[in-house]
């Protein structure tokens, strides 16, 4: 496993920047939503996959037409 080792500092708002490395290993981009949870007392962080990364994972519904 390539473990990305980095810091980031909590701002006075509560709010973090992920580092460049691992936007870029993981694809997240600008304007990206990324959900967090809470796993056997550690913090997750995953990116929200978009609609437009989801086209074609659902058929669509019988007696319509898919949009092109």
């Amino acid at each position: 496993m390539d473990d990305i080792i980095s810091l980031a500092t909590v701002s006075s708002k509560g709010q973090i920047t992920l580092p460049a490395k691992i936007c870029l290993k993981h694809g997240i981009r600008y304007r990206d939503n990324i959900r967090f949870f809470v796993r056997e007392n550690k913090i997750v962080i995953k990116p929200l996959q978009s609609f437009q990364q989801l086209r074609g994972y659902v058929s669509p519904k019988k007696g319509t037409k898919e949009k092109q």
